[in-house]
């Protein structure tokens, strides 16, 4: 498809996102000031195996938070099915989303969202083709302004 100058324009006009790559100690030399307070924060990781490398992915996601941030929503593509869903829990989340292959145990997608979120899980946008497009999709409720829809795409 060529992008004509009208579907440049238009794409730019939702591109409003200042995403930056930090390094962990700047990280949290960043989250320790106030310029967080009214954003939301994102999280992804490709796990390879949720359950089998909860420790890989637990202990980033424990040393980027500190008392006075943790993220909004996390992420996680190539989670595998577990039978131990009890293991996969995050202390002030809530029980994570998730949609899994039904014809073998690898990929599928995920989202653990903060307890203190409002959200509703949105099925009529989310699409699960296997091996193709593997989606969960949620609605973050704003009591002020517009709520944002939130998504994990593998």
């Amino acid at each position: 498809m060529r992008m004509t100058p009208r579907m440049t324009t238009h794409l730019h006009q939702f591109n409003s996102f200042n995403c930056s790559y930090y390094e962990p100690p700047d990280f949290q030399r960043y989250i320790n000031t106030d310029v967080l307070r009214d954003q939301i924060s994102l999280f992804h990781s490709n796990c390879h195996g949720l359950s089998a490398n909860w420790d890989s992915f637990h202990e980033p996601i424990c040393n980027l938070s500190c008392p006075t941030f943790s993220f909004d929503v996390i992420g996680i593509s190539g989670i595998y099915q577990c039978k131990n869903v009890i293991r996969l829990r995050l202390t002030e989340y809530h029980d994570i989303i998730s949609q899994h292959r039904e014809d073998g145990p690898r990929d599928g997608v995920g989202l653990f969202i903060k307890d203190n979120l409002i959200y509703k899980i949105r099925d009529d946008i989310s699409v699960f083709i296997p091996h193709t497009f593997e989606s969960v999709f949620i609605e973050k409720t704003n009591t002020h302004g517009t709520n944002v829809v939130i998504c994990v795409i593998y």
